[in-house]
C-alpha cells in the first residue's frame, strides 16, 4: 500500500466547502455531466450568502435537480465539520429516490429499513448524510430523542417541505380506528373508540343528532367535532382513558400529547377518531428545533405561506427564498378540459374512454383521484389502483415497460415522480380533498376561504406536476370532475395558482374551446379529444410552437405569499394561548380581524377560536363569542345556549328574478354550464353525504328558492330545507350513500325522517310542507312507520331532476345574460316541469304514511 500522505508532504487533504467544487470531485456515474446553470447558481449563492443563516428556502421548478442541490449542501456542511446532516422526505418512496440519486453521483448516504429504528453510526459520526422520512424524527418514540435529550444535528433539510408539514401533523396526532384487524384478517370493534364515543355521546348529539346516528352506523363521511368546552372540562378523564392504551394504539404519539390533551382538537367519524394538536409541538424535537442550519426545498409554483405555521418559519424567511432569477417556464403540459370540448364528455365518459387496458400503448397513462371510493369505476374499467401494498410493484412494472393498464393513484400522490414515458397522459380526476379528518373538518368550517383556496391550489399544482418532471418533458393532462374544472376556470380561484400554471391552464381552456369550434358536430366527443391529445403525443410542430410562444409571453416568478398575515396571526395567537395568556391570544386575533381583510365566514371562524381561548379564562365571554360565531357561520359549533332556529323565509324579490340573478353571477354561459354539470354530478347515489346535501342546497338556490341544511347549520332537523314560497316548504332527507341494491328503508332511516318532521312542526308552526326522502328503495322495513306522508325520490326521479335542471339551464345558452326576459324564464320553468306545483306533485306520487 502506498502512503500518499508522504508524497503530499504530510499536508492533510482539505475537504472542499464550495458545493460546485465538491461536485467536481465526486466519483459520479459516467452519464452525469456538468451542473445545470440553475443548480450552479443556487449552490454558489447559498455558499456565498446563506450558508451561515439558520433558515433558507430553496425554490426551483420541478425537475431542475433540487435533490442534488440538497445533497451537496449537506455534504458541504459535513466537510465543514458541522455534522451530523439529516435529509428528511415526506414518503418512503422519496427516500428511496434520493438515496438512488446520491449513489449515482457518488455522495455518501445512509438510510434505514421501515422497521429499523437505530440511527446509523456513519450519520452519528458525521461521515454520511442520513436520508429518512419526517415521521422517523417527528414521533414520540423517536431515536433522535425528545426535548433536552434530542440529538444535536448540524444541518437538517426538508425535501418537499409542504408535504412534510402534513406528514409531521399526522405523526404527532392520534388516530383511533373504529375497528381493529385481527390475526384472521377480520375486524373487531375497537374498545378505545367505543369508550370515547360513549363518553362524549351527549356532546356529539348536541352538534348533530342525525350525524351522530350516522357515526354510530359506521359512516365514513359522517364527521363531528367534540366541542372544545366538553373536551377541556373532561381532559383529565380523557387522559386517563388514553393512558391505558399508551403502549399499544398510541405509543408513537402519546409521549408528545400526554401533557397537552387540552390543546388538541378531537374529531369523530364512523371509521375513526382523530386527536390533533392545534399546534404541532415542534419544540419537542430538538434535532429540528435547535439545528443551526435548516434548508427547506420548495417548488417554484408553491405558495410558502403554510410554512409559517407548519414549520414555524419567519416571515423574513418566507419572503426571501433562494431562487434562480433566469429561470423561466419548464416542461410542456397540454391541459385539456373535455367538458369544454364536447357536451358528451362528462366524467363517466372520460373514465370509460381512458380506463380500459390498451395492449398497444407504449407510454404510461395515470389517473389521480381524490379518494379511494372515486377509483371504483376506474377499476371496473380494468385500471390498476395503487395501494400501500402494491405501490412498489406497480412503479417497477411501469419502469419495465408494462404500460397497457391505466394506473390510478388515490388520495396522496406527493412525491410520486412519473417522468417521460412513465406517464404521457395524466387524468386529473376531481378536486383534491383532504385525507385526514382534520382536513375534512377545516374544509367544512372554512369553505371558499382564502386559506382554503391556497391549500387547494397547492394540491392542484402537486397533481399537475406528477407527469412533467423536467425541462424537456411533456404530457397531456386531462381535467375531469366539475368542481376541479370550475376551480381552474373561475378567474378568482385560478388566481391562487402560480403564474406558470395559470398560463398553462389558460392555454388549455383556449385549446379546448378551439377543438370544440373546429370539430365536426357529428364527430363523437372521444374522437375529438383523442385527436387533440395526439398533437402533443406525436409532437406536432404547430402545437409545440404555439405552446412555446404562449409560455414565453410570461415572466415566471415565485408566487407572492397570499396568507402570510393570517398564518402569522394564527400561530402567534396559539402560542399565546398555550402559554395560558388567553387575553393576549384573543387580542392578537382581534387585531388581525380589525385590519378588514377577512371574509364574514372566516371572521366567524376566528371568533370561535377566540371563544375557545376564553373558555378557561372567562366562560361567560366564551359563551358570548360562540353565540356570535355560530350566528355568522352555522357550520361552526352550536352553542349550548343562546341560539334559536331562525325560520327560513323566501328570498327577497320574485323567484324568477332570483334565478336570473343566479345565472348572471356567471361570466359566461360556459361557466354556468360547468356549474350546473358539477351540481348534477353530485346529485347521484353513491355520492358522499356531505357533497350530496350541499348539491341539493345549491339546486334549491339555483331554482330561486331560499335553501339551507338545518342538520348541519342548526345541528337538528332535516338534511335540506327549501322555502318554496311564504309558508310553503320542501323538507328533504337524503340517503345518498345507501346501496342501490338495498331492498328496504330501515327503521333508523324512518326514525330520522320522523325526527326531522317533528323538528319542522316545532319550529315552523302553521306552515305547510312537502316531505321527501331521497333513497334508492321505496319499501319500508318491518316495524317501521312514517309519522306523516312521505314521498320517495328514487333513482328514476333523481335522474329526471338532473335532466330537467340541465335542460332548463341550457335554455340560457342562446340568450344574452344582460337582457333576460322574466316571462321567457317562467315559460322555461313550466316547460321543464320545475314550477312549484310541478315539484310538489312529482314527489307525492309514491307516498308512505303512518296509516300504511
Amino acid at each position: 500500500m502506498v502512503d500518499f500522505s508522504k508524497r503530499l508532504g504530510k499536508k492533510p487533504v482539505e475537504k472542499p466547502l464550495e458545493p460546485s467544487v465538491i461536485y467536481d470531485r465526486l466519483d459520479r456515474a459516467s452519464d452525469k455531466g456538468e451542473l445545470r446553470s440553475s443548480q450552479a447558481f443556487i449552490l454558489d449563492a447559498w455558499h456565498k450568502l446563506h450558508r451561515n443563516e439558520r433558515d433558507v428556502i430553496i425554490k426551483l421548478h420541478t425537475g431542475q435537480g433540487k435533490t442534488l442541490i440538497g445533497l451537496l449542501l449537506l455534504q458541504s456542511k459535513l466537510n465543514e465539520g458541522k455534522g451530523p446532516a439529516l435529509y428528511l422526505c415526506p414518503t418512503i418512496q422519496l427516500v428511496e429516490q434520493t438515496c438512488d440519486q446520491a449513489r449515482q453521483f457518488g455522495i455518501g448516504v445512509v438510510s434505514l429499513g421501515e422497521d429499523d429504528w437505530e440511527l446509523p453510526p456513519e450519520f452519528m459520526e458525521g461521515r454520511a448524510i442520513f436520508v429518512t422520512t419526517a415521521a422517523k424524527l417527528f414521533n414520540g418514540k423517536t431515536k433522535f430523542g425528545l426535548a433536552g435529550k434530542s440529538l444535536q444535528a448540524g444541518a437538517v433539510l426538508l425535501d418537499d417541505s409542504h408535504a412534510c408539514v402534513d406528514a409531521i401533523r399526522d405523526a404527532v396526532s392520534v388516530k383511533i380506528p373504529a375497528k381493529l384487524k385481527t390475526s384472521s384478517s377480520e375486524s373487531t370493534a375497537n374498545p378505545l373508540y367505543l369508550k370515547l364515543l360513549d363518553f362524549f355521546t351527549p356532546d356529539l348529539q348536541s352538534q348533530g343528532a342525525g350525524t351522530y346516528q350516522d357515526i354510530k352506523s359506521g359512516s365514513r363521511d359522517a364527521l363531528l367535532p367534540i366541542p372544545y368546552w366538553a373536551w377541556q372540562d373532561r381532559a383529565n378523564d380523557v387522559t386517563a382513558i388514553l393512558a391505558g392504551y399508551s403502549e399499544t394504539q398510541l405509543k408513537f404519539a402519546w409521549p408528545i400529547l400526554k401533557d397537552r390533551i387540552t390543546d388538541c382538537l378531537c374529531l369523530v367519524s364512523g371509521h375513526a377518531i382523530e386527536i390533533v394538536p392545534y399546534l404541532p409541538p415542534l419544540d419537542m424535537f430538538g434535532t429540528y428545533w435547535n439545528a443551526p442550519h435548516r434548508v427547506f426545498m420548495s417548488a417554484t409554483v408553491t405558495d410558502d405561506s403554510f410554512l409559517i405555521k407548519g414549520l414555524r418559519l419567519s416571515r423574513k424567511t418566507i419572503l426571501s427564498p433562494l431562487v434562480y432569477p433566469a429561470e423561466k417556464w419548464s416542461g410542456e403540459k397540454m391541459i385539456l378540459i373535455p367538458s369544454l370540448i364536447h357536451d358528451d364528455l362528462d366524467r363517466s365518459t372520460v373514465v370509460n374512454f381512458f380506463g380500459p387496458p390498451n395492449m398497444q400503448r407504449t407510454y404510461g397513462q395515470v389517473a389521480l383521484a381524490p379518494f379511494f371510493s372515486r377509483t371504483k369505476d376506474w377499476e371496473g374499467c380494468g385500471a390498476r389502483v395503487v395501494k400501500t401494498s402494491n405501490i412498489d410493484s406497480i412503479l417497477n412494472d411501469l419502469k419495465k415497460g408494462f404500460r397497457n393498464q391505466t394506473i390510478v393513484f388515490a388520495s396522496r400522490y406527493d412525491g410520486i415522480d412519473l417522468p417521460d414515458d412513465l406517464c404521457r397522459v395524466l387524468i386529473f380526476d376531481s378536486l383534491p380533498y383532504g385525507e385526514s379528518l382534520y382536513d375534512r373538518y377545516t374544509e367544512q368550517c372554512r369553505p371558499g376561504s382564502r386559506l382554503q383556496n391556497i391549500r387547494l391550489a397547492r394540491s392542484i399544482e402537486q397533481g399537475l406536476g406528477r407527469s412533467v418532471r423536467g425541462e424537456k418533458d411533456y404530457s397531456v393532462i386531462v381535467i375531469i370532475g366539475p368542481e376541479l374544472v370550475d376551480f381552474l376556470r373561475q378567474s378568482h380561484t385560478r388566481a391562487f395558482l402560480s403564474e406558470q400554471t395559470r398560463k398553462q391552464v389558460e392555454i388549455g381552456i383556449e385549446v379546448s374551446a378551439a377543438a370544440k369550434e373546429e370539430a365536426n358536430q357529428t364527430t363523437p366527443g372521444t374522437e375529438v379529444l383523442a385527436s387533440v391529445a395526439q398533437q402533443c403525443l406525436k409532437r406536432d410542430e404547430g402545437w409545440k410552437e404555439f405552446y412555446r410562444r404562449e409560455m414565453d409571453s410570461i415572466s415566471p416568478k415565485a408566487p407572492t405569499p397570499r396568507g402570510l398575515e393570517a398564518f402569522e396571526a394564527e400561530l402567534l395567537a396559539e402560542i399565546k394561548y398555550e402559554s395560558r395568556d388567553a387575553a393576549g391570544a384573543i387580542q392578537l386575533l382581534q387585531s388581525f380581524m380589525d385590519k378588514g381583510s377577512v371574509s364574514p365566514a372566516e371572521k366567524a371562524f376566528y371568533v370561535q377560536e377566540m371563544a375557545r381561548y376564553a373558555f378557561s379564562w372567562r366562560k361567560s365571554e366564551s359563551s358570548r363569542l360562540q353565540i356570535e360565531s355560530h350566528s355568522q357561520n352555522r357550520m361552526l359549533l352550536r352553542p349550548t345556549e343562546g341560539t334559536h332556529v331562525q325560520q327560513l323565509s323566501p328570498l327577497a324579490g320574485a323567484r324568477i328574478g332570483n334565478i336570473i340573478k343566479w345565472v348572471k353571477s356567471f361570466e359566461t354561459f360556459e361557466n354556468l354550464k360547468v356549474a350546473v354539470d358539477e351540481l348534477c354530478s353530485r346529485l347521484t347515489f353513491g355520492t358522499a353525504a356531505n357533497d350530496f346535501e350541499r348539491a341539493v342546497q345549491q339546486a334549491g338556490q339555483a331554482l330561486g328558492f331560499n335553501s339551507e341544511r338545518p342538520e348541519k347549520e342548526w345541528k337538528a332537523g332535516p338534511d335540506n330545507l327549501w322555502c318554496l314560497r311564504d309558508g310553503d316548504y320542501l323538507l328533504i332527507e337524503c340517503k345518498s350513500e345507501v346501496l342501490e341494491t338495498r331492498s328496504e328503508i330501515n327503521k333508523h332511516e324512518v326514525g330520522q325522517m320522523n325526527t326531522a318532521i317533528a323538528w319542522f312542526k316545532k319550529n315552523y308552526q302553521q306552515s305547510q310542507f312537502t316531505r321527501i326522502m331521497i333513497i334508492p328503495t321505496s319499501k319500508v322495513g318491518p316495524a317501521s312507520v312514517f309519522s306523516d306522508a312521505v314521498g320517495i325520490m328514487r333513482g328514476a326521479e333523481l335522474g329526471r331532476l338532473r335532466k330537467r335542471l340541465r335542460a332548463f339551464f341550457n335554455e340560457f345558452g342562446t340568450y344574452d345574460f344582460k337582457s333576460l326576459d322574466e316571462e321567457q324564464v317562467n315559460a322555461w320553468l313550466t316547460h321543464h316541469k320545475l314550477s312549484i306545483d310541478d315539484i310538489k306533485a312529482e314527489y307525492k306520487k309514491e307516498v308512505y304514511a303512518a296509516s300504511q
